[in-house]
């Protein structure tokens, strides 16, 4: 059985991780075969350096990159010949991106291997029951209202919750009582005689 069947939810997201990348790999040796030298996963930066130079905190910010990824990707487009990084003018401290004459030449070979590469996907999907990129947007709408960090923080919460056993006090946690109830007074008040005569 596929390790990831197996693991069921467990796996999501390393099974949408090799989804992404096997399609993401079938879509570059398209690239080779077609002499072109561009990387499937330059092309939503590509696709936004389209519209001109951009900074690179925003552009993370539009593609919903982190800078690292964003700063990883443009090494490789740089490498490439595609693209050029520059201070900014009216900021010195930011770094601007945008594309060069190649990487602007490009896109003549790429729009309409794009069309087909749509078309092809837009027949993929015709192949399914449901409607793929309807469900797309909704499982990225409920997770931008909630992500999974928090999610899987509940689920911690809920099980030490259910781990706690509320017993009667017996004598022989008699120190360990007195010493979390010390460790409470010193943190939020003050320890006075009194707190160490009654407990």
């Amino acid at each position: 059985m596929d390790i990831y069947k197996k693991l069921g939810a467990l796996a999501l997201s390393s099974r949408l991780r090799r989804l992404s990348e096997n399609m993401a790999g079938d879509v570059t040796r398209i690239y080779k075969k077609q002499n072109i030298n561009f990387e499937a996963r330059w092309f939503v930066l590509y696709q936004k350096l389209l519209q001109g130079p951009i900074i690179i905190t925003e552009l993370a910010t539009a593609v919903g990159m982190t800078h690292a990824a964003i700063h990883i990707t443009a090494r490789e487009m740089e490498r490439a010949g595609l693209v050029v990084s520059g201070k900014d003018k009216g900021d010195g401290r930011k770094r601007v991106l945008k594309l060069t004459l190649k990487g602007l030449e490009i896109a003549k070979k790429l729009d309409p291997l794009w069309k087909d590469i749509q078309k092809a996907n837009e027949d993929f999907l015709a192949e399914l029951d449901m409607n793929f990129l309807e469900a797309l947007e909704k499982v990225e709408a409920s997770l931008e209202k909630r992500d999974m960090s928090s999610r899987i923080e509940e689920q911690i919460r809920k099980r030490i919750e259910e781990e706690i056993k509320i017993v009667s006090f017996e004598k022989k946690w008699s120190e360990a009582f007195k010493e979390l109830n010390f460790a409470w007074l010193k943190k939020y008040f003050t320890i006075e005689a009194l707190d160490r005569k009654v407990l």
